[in-house]
């Protein structure tokens, strides 16, 4: 495998940790159905820390203790990753990110304009391994699981918005398929999105990913902030 090193964004690293900008198209880890030939975030975390010789790193490797992901994105989600060193700073970011401590903001364009400048939204989801598709209810069923998204609304013309989410609830696919029940899928979404909107994204923008991203982290009020170039599309 090739350990690209250059495709490392690294925000902030201490003893303990690291946090990351994951690009679109990279796994976070390995799974079962995707080419093994690519680095993930994870291999090449791993990698740098070994070239480094980091000695949080080295010490947990002694103990078989391995570099942790506390917060997955989509293969086609860009944004903020934690990585731990450690068995118990990864317990602690667990933790907190149970407890809701760690504040996670997402930015997204989505289609249309929204039926209020602030809302919480609240739903049902189902998820289908197979199809790796997730399927939201107004009303709880059997085997689905609650789901809550806040939006506010940045900006917006006639046709898009932008906005930022705050997930309550970190379920999977959570935030694509809630806009999307909701009737504002995210541009350039394949899975959830409009056909026709995303034609015209890629047509006049050259728009080949899903609009979101995991832009903001604040830990133990400290905050860390990527940017996206979203703005073009309200010029």
């Amino acid at each position: 495998k090739t350990m690209d090193l250059t495709k490392l964004v690294i925000l902030f690293e201490n003893a303990d940790m690291i946090i990351v900008h994951k690009p679109i198209n990279m796994l976070v880890y390995q799974d079962e159905k995707s080419d093994q030939e690519e680095a993930t975030l994870l291999e090449l975390i791993t990698s740098y820390l070994e070239k480094k010789e980091d000695p949080t790193y080295l010490k947990s490797k002694e103990m078989n203790f391995m570099p942790t992901v506390c917060n997955r994105l989509d293969r086609n989600t860009e944004g903020l990753i934690i990585v731990c060193k450690n068995f118990i700073t990864t317990q602690k970011m667990n933790e907190m990110i149970k407890k809701n401590q760690i504040e996670k903001r997402y930015l997204c364009v989505v289609k249309g304009t929204m039926r209020n400048t602030f809302e919480r939204i609240e739903g049902h989801m189902s998820k289908d391994e197979k199809s790796n598709k997730v399927k939201i209810y107004e009303e709880e069923k059997k085997g689905t699981k609650e789901i809550i998204t806040e939006y506010q609304v940045l900006k917006q013309n006639e046709e898009i918005s932008l906005l930022e989410i705050n997930l309550i609830t970190g379920r999977s696919h959570q935030i694509r398929a809630h806009l999307a029940y909701i009737g504002n899928p995210i541009v350039g979404d394949l899975k959830y999105g409009e056909h026709e909107i995303n034609k015209r994204f890629m047509k006049e923008y050259k728009v080949k990913n899903q609009l979101l991203c995991a832009y903001k982290l604040k830990i133990e009020g400290k905050e860390y902030k990527i940017h996206t170039n979203y703005d073009r599309f309200f010029k």
